[in-house]
């Protein structure tokens, strides 16, 4: 097994990128993160990806959430994630089911609703929520790139696109 892992110059030890199927899965309980993220990035085993959502290490759940072999029972609960990384990861994913790309569009974190926007899957009755303070120019982003949208106010003023 210690063949598919080697170390990179900070002395990181790494998964190797040709490291097969049956190697991901053994080495996703390995007490290294890194290599934990590697193997939830590519692996597409169901029962790992389920296992790696709840790791407590959040690049390894941010792994899980953009890999398009995760379970949806796994991206429903990162969906609701702590971190807003992991929430970033399943906006992304071309595999996320409508219902939870339409939650995540409620986001608190404008990251997460700015990667939403660039998703070809959120359902277009989906509304990507106003900003709840003084719009920025992400929140602004976001409205230019889902035109079809209402003009949203903000403390009764539209913001401009």
């Amino acid at each position: 097994m210690d063949e598919w892992l080697i170390e990179d110059e900070y002395g990181q030890v790494l998964l190797h990128p040709d490291a097969p199927e049956d190697v991901l899965e053994s080495l996703a309980g390995s007490e290294w993160y890194l290599v934990r993220t590697s193997v939830a990035e590519r692996t597409n085993d169901p029962e790992v990806l389920t296992t790696l959502a709840t790791d407590k290490t959040a690049s390894v759940r941010q792994g899980v959430a953009g890999n398009p072999f995760a379970p949806t029972s796994a991206l429903k609960a990162l969906s609701r994630d702590k971190n807003a990384g992991v929430r970033q990861g399943v906006a992304r994913n071309t595999s996320t089911p409508a219902d939870v790309l339409s939650a995540l569009a409620l986001d608190k974190h404008v990251g997460v609703r700015m990667v939403l926007a660039e998703n070809p899957n959120l359902p277009g009755q989906a509304h990507i929520a106003e900003p709840q303070m003084t719009p920025t120019l992400s929140d602004e982003v976001i409205i230019r790139r889902r035109p079809q949208l209402p003009t949203p106010t903000v403390r009764g003023h539209r913001i401009g696109v």
